[in-house]
């Protein structure tokens, strides 16, 4: 058992209980001690720049969270996961004897960051992934593991992309021999509840009035955990803007405020299409389905959506990289999209999610030259994802004592 997960563990075990575990972290009790032991996970203050001028708005202003800059590259997850690993120890009564392994499935950004913590406690991670992952990026992923990431990939079954590779870490945390050793964090039911009380500082810091909060919905975290609390604090005045992908618009309840369709497609683009059967390459934004687990009343607080296509989002990578702002695609797309409200002369906030990774583009990916601990990771890969398998060697074949979370149930 590692000896960082046991001090977090009696660390957060000793704060004041709540009988609603929705209100983990909404006390300056809570809030001063999550803070200090979040820096401890790597978690660096959160930063709100004022883009207006860098992206030449003759109207209106543009904030933008940069998670981009501030997450030494892991992205936006990275305190997301940092938060969700204290929220899990401070509502498990079980203790954490024989636990060797962090767990959870999602996309990019929640392997990064599950990773990023994992290595940070000196324990294994394990994330499962959709197996229409391409096979670079997962070697990116293992690459940033450390040695000590296991890729587990779902199989197929009669389900959308995200819920059949959800359903499968489902599957194997009913296993009592396979969950004994794995303290799953459950990102997809419990990111927004417990990154909440983080929201709250960030509303804290939004010093000017703001008239809309742009942001993209795949797991609903930051929906949840940051747009709602900066809603909230200026006392519901703000529209939630979701900006959302022409092929993959999941909220049909919310008004459609726009439809961008940027420029005509150029004859050869230097970023990468989508495998078959994604219906488009942003990362981050749910393709078949809003999660199951976020709430009415969190779909509901979604004022709008504006609708983007592909080139809208890689025009508006093009020019945020000339200026010096290199982003992921689902943070160009909010960079669409914010400053198309901005030029109403709107204060808009957005969110910089991650900063620009090479399998964004065409052509052969650029790999770090591994060292030891990267050469390892990969070998790993061998084992646990080329192909994912449950064989002896690794961490999918430990097991002592833990529990799963009985109300993660997706079928």
């Amino acid at each position: 058992m590692s000896e960082q997960l046991a001090y977090l563990y009696d660390a957060v075990r000793a704060l004041p209980r709540t009988a609603d575990i929705e209100l983990f972290g909404l006390n300056e009790v809570h809030a001063r001690l999550l803070r200090s032991l979040c820096e401890g996970l790597g978690v660096r203050p959160f930063r709100i720049d004022d883009l207006s001028e860098s992206l030449e708005l003759r109207r209106g202003r543009f904030l933008a969270v940069r998670w981009d800059v501030t997450t030494a590259g892991f992205g936006f997850k990275q305190p997301v996961m940092a938060s969700l690993l204290l929220f899990s120890l401070w509502r498990r009564p079980g203790g954490i004897r024989g636990i060797t392994t962090l767990t959870d499935g999602g996309n990019v950004n929640t392997c990064l960051a599950l990773a990023a913590v994992g290595n940070r406690l000196g324990l294994w991670s394990e994330h499962v992934l959709s197996r229409h992952f391409p096979m670079d990026i997962r070697e990116y992923l293992m690459a940033r593991g450390e040695g000590r990431l296991a890729l587990i990939e779902a199989p197929p079954a009669n389900a959308g992309v995200e819920r059949e590779f959800y359903s499968h870490l489902v599957d194997r945390m009913r296993t009592g021999r396979y969950r004994r050793s794995r303290l799953c964090l459950w990102h997809a039911r419990y990111g927004g509840i417990a990154s909440r009380w983080m929201g709250e500082a960030l509303a804290a810091q939004c010093d000017v009035g703001i008239d809309d909060i742009v942001l993209s919905v795949g797991s609903g975290s930051t929906l949840q955990g940051f747009a709602i609390p900066v809603k909230r604090r200026f006392g519901g005045r703000p529209r939630i803007v979701v900006s959302e992908h022409e092929q993959s618009a999941l909220f049909s309840a919310a008004p459609i405020l726009d439809h961008l369709r940027t420029g005509a497609k150029r004859d050869v683009c230097e970023f990468r299409t989508a495998p078959s059967p994604i219906p488009h390459a942003v990362l981050g934004p749910h393709y078949d389905e809003i999660n199951p687990f976020l709430p009415f009343q969190d779909r509901a607080a979604v004022d709008g959506t504006i609708r983007y296509s592909d080139s809208t989002w890689q025009e508006a990578s093009r020019f945020c990289s000339s200026k010096g702002i290199h982003i992921g695609n689902s943070s160009a797309a909010n960079v669409a999209v914010a400053r198309r409200l901005a030029s109403e002369g709107r204060t808009v906030l957005t969110f910089l999610y991650e900063p620009l990774r090479p399998f964004y583009l065409q052509g052969p990916v650029h790999r770090t030259a591994p060292g030891p601990i990267a050469a390892e990771g990969l070998q790993k890969a061998a084992l646990h994802a080329i192909p994912f398998c449950d064989t002896q060697g690794g961490p999918c074949c430990e097991g002592q004592p833990g529990a799963t979370d009985p109300i993660m149930h997706l079928r």
